[in-house]
Protein backbone atom coordinates (compact mmCIF):
# COMPACT_ATOMS: atom_id res chain seq x y z
CA UNK A 1 0.00 0.00 0.00
CA UNK A 2 0.49 3.54 0.11
CA UNK A 3 2.41 3.97 -3.04
CA UNK A 4 5.60 1.47 -2.34
CA UNK A 5 5.15 -0.65 -5.42
CA UNK A 6 8.06 -0.26 -7.37
CA UNK A 7 8.28 3.09 -7.55
CA UNK A 8 11.35 5.41 -7.94
CA UNK A 9 11.43 8.72 -6.45
CA UNK A 10 8.28 10.09 -5.47
CA UNK A 11 4.86 8.70 -6.19
CA UNK A 12 1.13 9.38 -4.51
CA UNK A 13 -1.80 7.10 -3.41
CA UNK A 14 -4.90 7.73 -1.40
CA UNK A 15 -5.19 5.92 1.89
CA UNK A 16 -8.73 5.88 1.50
CA UNK A 17 -9.27 4.08 -1.49
CA UNK A 18 -12.86 5.34 -2.07
CA UNK A 19 -12.56 8.23 -3.97
CA UNK A 20 -9.93 7.59 -6.68
CA UNK A 21 -11.20 5.30 -9.10
CA UNK A 22 -8.43 3.71 -9.58
CA UNK A 23 -8.75 -0.06 -11.58
CA UNK A 24 -8.96 -1.23 -15.08
CA UNK A 25 -9.57 1.37 -17.67
CA UNK A 26 -9.04 4.66 -15.48
CA UNK A 27 -6.02 6.90 -16.55
CA UNK A 28 -2.48 5.36 -15.53
CA UNK A 29 -3.34 1.83 -16.49
CA UNK A 30 -1.34 2.28 -19.62
CA UNK A 31 2.55 2.14 -19.49
CA UNK A 32 4.34 3.83 -21.98
CA UNK A 33 8.23 2.97 -20.51
CA UNK A 34 9.86 0.77 -23.22
CA UNK A 35 11.14 -1.55 -20.93
CA UNK A 36 7.27 -2.91 -19.84
CA UNK A 37 6.59 -5.87 -21.59
CA UNK A 38 9.84 -6.46 -23.31
CA UNK A 39 10.06 -9.95 -21.85
CA UNK A 40 12.51 -8.88 -19.06
CA UNK A 41 11.44 -8.08 -15.46
CA UNK A 42 12.57 -5.15 -14.11
CA UNK A 43 11.49 -3.46 -10.68
CA UNK A 44 10.99 0.40 -10.85
CA UNK A 45 9.99 1.12 -13.80
CA UNK A 46 8.82 5.37 -13.90
CA UNK A 47 5.39 4.84 -15.02
CA UNK A 48 4.37 3.04 -11.65
CA UNK A 49 2.68 0.01 -12.91
CA UNK A 50 4.63 -3.58 -11.85
CA UNK A 51 6.08 -4.82 -14.97
CA UNK A 52 4.10 -7.57 -16.14
CA UNK A 53 7.25 -9.54 -17.28
CA UNK A 54 7.63 -10.31 -13.48
CA UNK A 55 4.84 -12.02 -13.25
CA UNK A 56 4.37 -16.12 -14.28
CA UNK A 57 0.50 -17.00 -15.00
CA UNK A 58 -0.76 -20.52 -15.02
CA UNK A 59 -3.71 -21.44 -17.99
CA UNK A 60 -6.10 -23.00 -15.46
CA UNK A 61 -6.46 -23.86 -11.24
CA UNK A 62 -5.02 -27.38 -12.25
CA UNK A 63 -2.45 -26.00 -13.46
CA UNK A 64 -1.39 -24.50 -10.86
CA UNK A 65 -1.94 -27.08 -8.72
CA UNK A 66 0.48 -29.24 -10.45
CA UNK A 67 3.41 -26.56 -10.09
CA UNK A 68 2.38 -26.23 -5.97
CA UNK A 69 2.30 -30.28 -5.85
CA UNK A 70 6.09 -29.86 -8.04
CA UNK A 71 7.32 -26.95 -5.27
CA UNK A 72 5.78 -28.98 -2.00
CA UNK A 73 4.94 -32.39 -2.46
CA UNK A 74 1.36 -31.29 -1.65
CA UNK A 75 -1.98 -32.44 -3.59
CA UNK A 76 -4.58 -29.94 -3.71
CA UNK A 77 -8.03 -30.13 -3.00
CA UNK A 78 -10.07 -31.14 -6.38
CA UNK A 79 -12.18 -28.32 -7.84
CA UNK A 80 -14.84 -30.03 -7.43
CA UNK A 81 -14.21 -29.71 -3.78
CA UNK A 82 -16.74 -27.22 -1.69
CA UNK A 83 -13.46 -25.75 -0.10
CA UNK A 84 -12.09 -25.16 -3.95
CA UNK A 85 -15.47 -23.80 -4.92
CA UNK A 86 -16.00 -21.38 -1.78
CA UNK A 87 -11.92 -20.12 -2.95
CA UNK A 88 -12.36 -19.87 -6.35
CA UNK A 89 -15.74 -17.46 -5.63
CA UNK A 90 -13.93 -15.34 -2.95
CA UNK A 91 -10.83 -15.32 -5.20
CA UNK A 92 -12.74 -13.84 -8.25
CA UNK A 93 -14.09 -11.20 -5.76
CA UNK A 94 -11.18 -10.41 -3.70
CA UNK A 95 -9.35 -9.74 -7.42
CA UNK A 96 -12.15 -7.87 -9.07
CA UNK A 97 -11.76 -5.46 -5.76
CA UNK A 98 -8.29 -5.62 -6.07
CA UNK A 99 -7.67 -4.29 -9.63
CA UNK A 100 -10.51 -1.39 -9.20
CA UNK A 101 -8.64 -0.26 -6.00
CA UNK A 102 -4.74 -0.61 -8.15
CA UNK A 103 -3.30 0.88 -10.94
CA UNK A 104 -1.91 -2.59 -12.83
CA UNK A 105 -1.61 -2.09 -16.13
CA UNK A 106 -1.89 -5.59 -18.41
CA UNK A 107 -2.07 -7.63 -14.85
CA UNK A 108 -5.16 -6.87 -14.08
CA UNK A 109 -6.85 -8.66 -17.26
CA UNK A 110 -5.33 -12.06 -15.90
CA UNK A 111 -7.44 -14.16 -13.85
CA UNK A 112 -5.70 -15.26 -10.38
CA UNK A 113 -5.42 -19.12 -9.63
CA UNK A 114 -6.32 -20.52 -6.95
CA UNK A 115 -5.24 -23.89 -5.03
CA UNK A 116 -6.15 -25.26 -1.73
CA UNK A 117 -4.57 -27.14 0.17
CA UNK A 118 -5.28 -29.38 3.38
CA UNK A 119 -4.07 -27.55 6.28
CA UNK A 120 -5.26 -27.55 10.21
CA UNK A 121 -3.60 -24.04 10.38
CA UNK A 122 -5.67 -20.86 9.45
CA UNK A 123 -3.89 -18.97 6.81
CA UNK A 124 -3.07 -18.96 3.07
CA UNK A 125 -0.02 -18.29 0.69
CA UNK A 126 1.58 -16.86 -2.46
CA UNK A 127 5.17 -17.87 -3.40
CA UNK A 128 7.94 -16.78 -6.57
CA UNK A 129 8.69 -19.01 -9.53
CA UNK A 130 11.41 -21.67 -8.87
CA UNK A 131 14.00 -19.78 -10.02
CA UNK A 132 12.86 -17.06 -7.58
CA UNK A 133 12.52 -14.42 -10.71
CA UNK A 134 8.76 -14.24 -11.02
CA UNK A 135 6.21 -13.57 -8.65
CA UNK A 136 3.42 -16.57 -9.25
CA UNK A 137 -0.28 -15.49 -10.00
CA UNK A 138 -1.64 -17.72 -7.66
CA UNK A 139 -2.72 -17.84 -4.20
CA UNK A 140 -2.58 -20.83 -1.98
CA UNK A 141 -5.20 -21.37 0.73
CA UNK A 142 -5.26 -23.63 3.41
CA UNK A 143 -8.44 -25.77 3.96
CA UNK A 144 -8.86 -24.61 7.76
CA UNK A 145 -9.04 -20.94 6.35
CA UNK A 146 -12.15 -21.93 4.57
CA UNK A 147 -13.97 -23.08 7.36
CA UNK A 148 -17.61 -22.18 7.44
CA UNK A 149 -17.42 -19.91 11.21
CA UNK A 150 -15.42 -17.57 9.12
CA UNK A 151 -16.65 -15.30 7.24
CA UNK A 152 -16.50 -13.92 3.55
CA UNK A 153 -14.92 -10.47 5.00
CA UNK A 154 -12.57 -11.91 7.25
CA UNK A 155 -10.73 -14.80 4.42
CA UNK A 156 -10.86 -11.24 1.90
CA UNK A 157 -9.12 -9.27 4.01
CA UNK A 158 -6.47 -11.91 4.07
CA UNK A 159 -6.63 -12.54 0.54
CA UNK A 160 -5.80 -8.76 -0.06
CA UNK A 161 -2.92 -9.35 1.84
CA UNK A 162 -1.78 -11.79 -0.23
CA UNK A 163 -2.49 -10.42 -3.57
CA UNK A 164 -0.36 -7.27 -2.64
CA UNK A 165 2.58 -9.51 -1.63
CA UNK A 166 1.77 -10.90 -5.46
CA UNK A 167 1.39 -7.51 -7.37
CA UNK A 168 4.11 -5.90 -5.15
CA UNK A 169 6.65 -8.65 -5.78
CA UNK A 170 7.30 -9.00 -2.48
CA UNK A 171 8.46 -12.94 -3.03
CA UNK A 172 11.33 -11.51 -4.53
CA UNK A 173 14.09 -11.24 -1.91
CA UNK A 174 15.62 -8.29 -3.38
CA UNK A 175 12.25 -6.35 -3.08
CA UNK A 176 11.90 -7.88 0.20
CA UNK A 177 14.98 -6.32 1.47
CA UNK A 178 14.61 -2.86 -0.18
CA UNK A 179 11.10 -2.62 1.22
CA UNK A 180 12.32 -2.89 5.05
CA UNK A 181 12.67 0.87 6.41
CA UNK A 182 14.25 1.01 10.22
CA UNK A 183 13.34 3.44 12.38
CA UNK A 184 12.18 4.75 16.13
CA UNK A 185 8.98 5.71 17.64
CA UNK A 186 8.98 8.57 19.38
CA UNK A 187 5.65 9.27 21.20
CA UNK A 188 2.77 8.23 20.08
CA UNK A 189 2.87 5.35 17.69
CA UNK A 190 3.87 6.31 13.78
CA UNK A 191 2.83 4.83 10.83
CA UNK A 192 5.53 2.60 9.20
CA UNK A 193 4.67 3.32 5.82
CA UNK A 194 5.54 7.01 6.75
CA UNK A 195 8.65 6.56 7.82
CA UNK A 196 12.41 7.26 6.60
CA UNK A 197 14.95 5.03 6.88
CA UNK A 198 17.08 5.54 9.51
CA UNK A 199 20.09 3.71 8.99
CA UNK A 200 22.03 3.63 12.50
CA UNK A 201 18.30 1.65 13.24
CA UNK A 202 18.88 -0.76 10.53
CA UNK A 203 22.44 -1.17 11.51
CA UNK A 204 21.26 -2.46 14.91
CA UNK A 205 18.08 -3.98 14.14
CA UNK A 206 19.14 -6.26 11.63
CA UNK A 207 22.49 -7.43 13.48
CA UNK A 208 20.15 -8.32 16.59
CA UNK A 209 17.53 -10.17 14.12
CA UNK A 210 19.98 -11.98 12.41
CA UNK A 211 21.25 -13.52 16.07
CA UNK A 212 17.66 -13.66 16.72
CA UNK A 213 17.32 -16.24 13.79
CA UNK A 214 19.81 -18.53 15.29
CA UNK A 215 18.83 -18.41 18.92
CA UNK A 216 15.45 -16.65 19.02
CA UNK A 217 14.30 -13.34 20.54
CA UNK A 218 13.66 -13.75 23.79
CA UNK A 219 16.00 -12.78 26.69
CA UNK A 220 14.37 -13.62 29.91
CA UNK A 221 16.55 -14.57 32.21
CA UNK A 222 14.41 -17.55 33.69
CA UNK A 223 15.19 -18.89 30.37
CA UNK A 224 18.36 -19.26 31.92
CA UNK A 225 20.36 -21.22 28.72
CA UNK A 226 17.42 -23.34 27.27
CA UNK A 227 17.85 -23.23 23.64
CA UNK A 228 13.94 -21.83 23.13
CA UNK A 229 12.90 -20.08 19.54
CA UNK A 230 15.45 -19.61 16.56
CA UNK A 231 17.01 -22.14 14.41
CA UNK A 232 18.68 -23.52 17.87
CA UNK A 233 15.43 -24.04 19.80
CA UNK A 234 14.08 -26.12 16.37
CA UNK A 235 17.56 -28.18 16.48
CA UNK A 236 17.34 -28.95 20.40
CA UNK A 237 14.25 -29.95 19.76
CA UNK A 238 15.47 -32.12 17.06
CA UNK A 239 18.59 -33.68 19.90
CA UNK A 240 15.88 -34.03 22.44
CA UNK A 241 13.42 -36.08 19.97
CA UNK A 242 16.44 -38.42 19.16
CA UNK A 243 17.74 -38.85 23.01
CA UNK A 244 14.30 -39.90 23.80
CA UNK A 245 14.65 -43.66 23.01
CA UNK A 246 18.06 -43.85 25.63
CA UNK A 247 16.65 -41.31 27.80
CA UNK A 248 12.90 -41.37 27.32
CA UNK A 249 12.13 -39.69 31.01
CA UNK A 250 14.51 -37.06 31.00
CA UNK A 251 13.71 -36.17 27.36
CA UNK A 252 9.57 -36.17 28.10
CA UNK A 253 10.82 -33.55 30.75
CA UNK A 254 12.22 -31.20 28.45
CA UNK A 255 9.95 -31.36 25.29
CA UNK A 256 7.03 -31.03 28.39
CA UNK A 257 8.97 -27.41 29.65
CA UNK A 258 9.16 -26.70 25.82
CA UNK A 259 5.54 -27.10 24.76
CA UNK A 260 4.48 -25.20 28.24
CA UNK A 261 6.81 -22.21 27.79
CA UNK A 262 5.42 -22.23 23.87
CA UNK A 263 1.46 -22.33 25.10
CA UNK A 264 2.14 -19.17 27.60
CA UNK A 265 4.00 -17.08 24.72
CA UNK A 266 2.00 -13.58 25.27
CA UNK A 267 -0.56 -12.93 22.58
CA UNK A 268 -0.25 -9.39 23.90
CA UNK A 269 3.81 -8.79 22.94
CA UNK A 270 4.88 -12.59 21.70
CA UNK A 271 7.20 -12.65 24.88
CA UNK A 272 7.79 -15.72 26.46
CA UNK A 273 7.45 -15.73 29.92
CA UNK A 274 8.22 -18.59 32.25
CA UNK A 275 6.66 -18.96 35.93
CA UNK A 276 9.09 -19.54 39.02
CA UNK A 277 8.28 -23.18 39.46
CA UNK A 278 8.99 -23.36 35.41
CA UNK A 279 12.21 -21.70 35.77
CA UNK A 280 13.10 -23.83 38.94
CA UNK A 281 12.54 -26.65 36.66
CA UNK A 282 14.84 -25.84 33.57
CA UNK A 283 18.23 -25.86 34.97
CA UNK A 284 17.88 -29.59 36.34
CA UNK A 285 15.77 -30.83 33.41
CA UNK A 286 19.01 -30.14 31.11
CA UNK A 287 21.57 -31.09 33.14
CA UNK A 288 19.28 -34.86 33.62
CA UNK A 289 19.02 -35.16 29.94
CA UNK A 290 22.65 -34.36 29.47
CA UNK A 291 23.81 -36.43 31.54
CA UNK A 292 21.65 -39.39 30.98
CA UNK A 293 23.10 -38.61 26.84
CA UNK A 294 26.72 -38.82 27.97
CA UNK A 295 26.17 -42.12 29.52
CA UNK A 296 23.81 -43.69 27.78
CA UNK A 297 23.95 -42.20 23.91
CA UNK A 298 26.37 -39.74 23.28
CA UNK A 299 25.19 -37.36 20.43
CA UNK A 300 27.27 -34.51 18.87
CA UNK A 301 25.12 -32.01 16.79
CA UNK A 302 27.43 -32.79 13.67
CA UNK A 303 26.12 -36.48 13.98
CA UNK A 304 22.90 -35.49 14.88
CA UNK A 305 22.82 -33.47 11.22
CA UNK A 306 24.58 -36.06 9.27
CA UNK A 307 23.05 -35.94 5.83
CA UNK A 308 20.95 -32.80 6.05
CA UNK A 309 23.38 -30.39 4.14
CA UNK A 310 21.29 -27.32 4.53
CA UNK A 311 21.61 -27.57 8.17
CA UNK A 312 25.22 -28.66 7.98
CA UNK A 313 26.22 -25.55 5.75
CA UNK A 314 23.96 -22.93 7.58
CA UNK A 315 25.58 -23.73 11.06
CA UNK A 316 28.99 -23.75 9.88
CA UNK A 317 27.88 -20.04 8.53
CA UNK A 318 26.29 -18.90 11.20
CA UNK A 319 29.00 -20.15 14.13
CA UNK A 320 32.52 -18.05 14.47
CA UNK A 321 35.86 -20.30 13.60
CA UNK A 322 36.42 -20.48 17.73
CA UNK A 323 32.73 -21.88 17.98
CA UNK A 324 32.92 -24.75 14.78
CA UNK A 325 34.34 -27.37 18.04
CA UNK A 326 30.75 -27.31 19.04
CA UNK A 327 29.37 -29.44 16.22
CA UNK A 328 31.88 -31.64 17.19
CA UNK A 329 31.05 -32.11 21.11
CA UNK A 330 29.86 -35.35 22.18
CA UNK A 331 27.75 -33.76 24.50
CA UNK A 332 25.47 -32.10 22.09
CA UNK A 333 22.89 -30.89 24.69
CA UNK A 334 25.22 -29.06 26.54
CA UNK A 335 26.79 -27.61 23.36
CA UNK A 336 23.74 -26.21 22.46
CA UNK A 337 23.11 -24.75 25.82
CA UNK A 338 26.66 -22.94 25.75
CA UNK A 339 25.41 -21.37 21.75
CA UNK A 340 21.79 -20.55 23.35
CA UNK A 341 23.11 -18.84 25.96
CA UNK A 342 26.07 -16.84 24.46
CA UNK A 343 23.55 -15.85 21.72
CA UNK A 344 21.09 -15.06 24.22
CA UNK A 345 23.61 -12.51 26.20
CA UNK A 346 24.59 -10.82 22.75
CA UNK A 347 20.92 -9.95 21.98
CA UNK A 348 21.14 -8.62 25.43
CA UNK A 349 24.15 -6.40 24.87
CA UNK A 350 23.26 -5.73 21.29
CA UNK A 351 20.07 -4.07 22.72
CA UNK A 352 21.93 -1.73 25.28
CA UNK A 353 24.15 -0.83 22.41
CA UNK A 354 21.39 0.35 20.60
CA UNK A 355 20.38 2.00 23.74
CA UNK A 356 23.33 3.88 23.98
CA UNK A 357 24.53 4.89 20.33
CA UNK A 358 20.62 5.47 19.34
CA UNK A 359 19.58 7.61 22.26
CA UNK A 360 16.43 5.32 22.15
CA UNK A 361 15.29 2.16 23.86
CA UNK A 362 15.46 -1.08 22.48
CA UNK A 363 11.85 -0.97 22.98
CA UNK A 364 11.29 2.17 20.69
CA UNK A 365 13.17 0.22 17.62
CA UNK A 366 10.70 -0.23 14.51
CA UNK A 367 10.99 -1.35 10.82
CA UNK A 368 8.53 -1.11 8.19
CA UNK A 369 8.55 -4.25 6.55
CA UNK A 370 6.89 -6.17 3.34
CA UNK A 371 3.97 -7.73 5.66
CA UNK A 372 3.51 -4.31 7.15
CA UNK A 373 2.94 -3.13 3.84
CA UNK A 374 0.44 -6.08 2.88
CA UNK A 375 -1.60 -5.22 5.71
CA UNK A 376 -1.75 -1.63 4.69
CA UNK A 377 -2.64 -2.76 1.51
CA UNK A 378 -5.71 -4.87 3.25
CA UNK A 379 -6.71 -1.81 4.97
CA UNK A 380 -7.13 0.57 1.98
CA UNK A 381 -8.88 -2.56 -0.42
CA UNK A 382 -11.61 -3.69 3.00
CA UNK A 383 -12.39 0.26 3.20
CA UNK A 384 -12.98 0.89 -0.22
CA UNK A 385 -15.30 -1.88 -0.14
CA UNK A 386 -16.88 -0.94 2.99
CA UNK A 387 -16.30 -3.42 5.71
CA UNK A 388 -16.77 -3.65 8.92
CA UNK A 389 -13.92 -3.75 10.35
CA UNK A 390 -10.20 -2.80 8.50
CA UNK A 391 -7.96 -5.38 6.92
CA UNK A 392 -7.22 -8.42 8.80
CA UNK A 393 -8.01 -7.37 12.30
CA UNK A 394 -11.03 -9.81 12.75
CA UNK A 395 -9.30 -12.88 11.89
CA UNK A 396 -6.18 -11.95 14.07
CA UNK A 397 -8.68 -11.28 16.99
CA UNK A 398 -10.34 -14.75 16.05
CA UNK A 399 -6.98 -16.20 16.49
CA UNK A 400 -6.11 -15.53 19.32
CA UNK A 401 -6.32 -18.17 22.50
CA UNK A 402 -6.51 -15.01 25.38
CA UNK A 403 -7.84 -12.40 24.10
CA UNK A 404 -8.22 -10.32 27.16
CA UNK A 405 -4.31 -8.45 27.16
CA UNK A 406 -5.06 -7.55 23.84
CA UNK A 407 -8.54 -6.16 24.43
CA UNK A 408 -7.59 -4.43 27.30
CA UNK A 409 -4.52 -3.05 25.62
CA UNK A 410 -6.56 -1.90 22.88
CA UNK A 411 -9.24 -0.38 25.35
CA UNK A 412 -6.56 2.05 26.11
CA UNK A 413 -4.48 2.79 23.08
CA UNK A 414 -1.38 0.20 24.87
CA UNK A 415 -0.59 -1.81 22.73
CA UNK A 416 3.16 -3.02 22.48
CA UNK A 417 5.02 -3.76 19.63
CA UNK A 418 6.54 -7.16 20.99
CA UNK A 419 9.36 -8.79 21.14
CA UNK A 420 9.84 -10.75 18.07
CA UNK A 421 11.52 -7.84 15.54
CA UNK A 422 12.98 -11.22 13.76
CA UNK A 423 9.12 -11.25 12.70
CA UNK A 424 8.40 -9.53 9.56
CA UNK A 425 4.81 -9.90 10.39
CA UNK A 426 4.96 -7.92 13.81
CA UNK A 427 2.50 -8.89 17.01
CA UNK A 428 -0.47 -10.14 16.42
CA UNK A 429 -1.91 -7.37 18.67
CA UNK A 430 -0.27 -5.08 17.15
CA UNK A 431 -1.71 -5.47 13.84
CA UNK A 432 -4.80 -5.35 14.94
CA UNK A 433 -3.93 -1.75 16.53
CA UNK A 434 -2.10 -0.89 13.51
CA UNK A 435 -5.36 -1.70 10.94
CA UNK A 436 -7.62 0.37 12.58
CA UNK A 437 -4.82 3.36 13.33
CA UNK A 438 -3.82 3.33 9.38
CA UNK A 439 -7.84 3.57 8.45
CA UNK A 440 -8.90 6.19 11.09
CA UNK A 441 -5.31 8.05 9.84
CA UNK A 442 -7.28 7.74 5.64
CA UNK A 443 -10.24 9.49 7.21
CA UNK A 444 -8.48 11.80 9.39
CA UNK A 445 -4.91 13.17 7.71
CA UNK A 446 -4.89 15.12 4.53
CA UNK A 447 -6.73 13.14 1.41
CA UNK A 448 -3.55 12.99 -0.77
CA UNK A 449 -0.02 11.58 0.23
CA UNK A 450 3.70 11.38 -0.80
CA UNK A 451 5.58 8.44 0.33
CA UNK A 452 9.01 9.04 -1.28
CA UNK A 453 10.60 5.49 -1.89
CA UNK A 454 14.45 4.99 -3.67
CA UNK A 455 14.44 1.62 -5.25
CA UNK A 456 16.61 1.14 -7.39
CA UNK A 457 15.73 0.28 -11.12
CA UNK A 458 16.52 -3.71 -10.56
CA UNK A 459 16.66 -6.77 -13.13
CA UNK A 460 16.54 -10.31 -11.65
CA UNK A 461 19.50 -12.57 -13.07
CA UNK A 462 19.97 -15.13 -10.85
CA UNK A 463 18.11 -17.88 -8.32
CA UNK A 464 17.48 -16.76 -4.53
CA UNK A 465 16.36 -18.14 -1.63
CA UNK A 466 13.27 -16.32 -1.95
CA UNK A 467 10.38 -18.31 0.24
CA UNK A 468 6.68 -18.70 0.42
CA UNK A 469 4.94 -15.20 2.13
CA UNK A 470 2.02 -15.81 4.28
Amino acid sequence: MLCLAALVGCATDDLGGDDTGGGKGDQGETCTDAQYGDGVCQIGLACGIPDIDCFETFATDADASAWITGLTGQTALPETDALYVRARALTDRAWAAYTAANHLGKLADVRMSVVVLQNDVINAWVSGSTDQTKAAVSVQYHSSILAPELGDEEILAVVFHELAHITKLHVLPEVYEQTQRYYVAAGAEPIGAFQTDDTRVRTHVQEWTKIAALAGAYTRPELKDMPFGGNLGALFTWMVQSLQPACPVQAAEVLTLQNELAAGISWLDDDVVATAQQAARIAPALDALGACSRTSSPLSIATLITGATDWSDYLHTALPADQQWLLDEQDGVTALQILAGDRREKLRSDALTFEREVGAAWTAARYFSTEEEADDMSVRVTKAEKFAEPGVSVLMHRVMTDRAPCDGALAKNEVPYGVRLDDSHHGTCWRIAHAHQLANAADTTARRVNVEVARPMWTPTRPSDGKPMY
